[in-house]
């Protein structure tokens, strides 16, 4: 396996762009790898699949966001109509091997932020399970970590701070150790003043 670094190239702004950048780097990664982001905000969506097991993934330390596009919690479902597969073109990442580790990214305006392990109509990975989330925001989203399915090996949830998220951890059956994370939901409040 690998330990070396492949750093993303700098945000762009631009969707096309930036989703390139990532898979790029995460076409060079291999087992045991840190993919190291740039500062800056990352527009992602839809969701990119990280299919190699094992990395580390870590934010800037002067922050970096990995944006999913434009939700808007208030029309929930709405917003898609009947398209099926519109929920994942404003996800972030799905983390399809097992044993990754994301740490210090911003994940925001998405549906999903974070899907772990495989959905039920796909092939088992060959490693699933063991992911460690610590030490991310999950912001104004309606998943923040959503695990489909992620065997037998524990993954954990920690230290993480979930702004304004629906559904801050949805975990589906197998082992989880979700610990000291934040939930905070900011509520706007509208006042009318009458003056006569």
């Amino acid at each position: 396996g690998g330990t070396g670094v492949v750093d993303v190239a700098p945000p762009r702004g631009d969707q096309a762009r930036d989703r390139a950048s990532i898979a790029v780097a995460l076409g060079q990664a291999k087992p045991g790898d840190t993919i190291r982001f740039a500062a800056g905000t990352y527009e992602v969506g839809p969701i990119v699949r990280v299919a190699t097991p094992n990395l580390t993934l870590v934010g800037h330390p002067d922050g970096t966001t990995l944006r999913g596009g434009d939700f808007d919690p208030a029309a929930g479902y709405d917003q898609f109509g009947d398209d099926d597969d519109a929920f994942e073109a404003i996800g972030v990442l799905h983390l399809f091997e097992g044993g990754t580790t994301v740490r210090s990214l911003t994940f925001a305006d998405s549906w999903f932020g974070l899907i772990l392990g495989w959905h039920y109509d796909e092939q088992q990975p060959e490693r699933a399970g063991g992911f460690v989330i610590e030490g991310n925001t999950f912001r104004s989203s309606q998943n923040g970590v959503r695990s489909t399915n992620t065997g037998n090996t524990t993954t954990v949830i920690r230290g993480n701070l979930f702004v304004d998220v629906h559904y801050g951890v949805s975990a589906l059956g197998n082992a989880f150790l979700v610990e000291g994370n934040t939930f905070t939901m900011l509520m706007k409040l509208h006042f009318k003043w009458a003056i006569s």
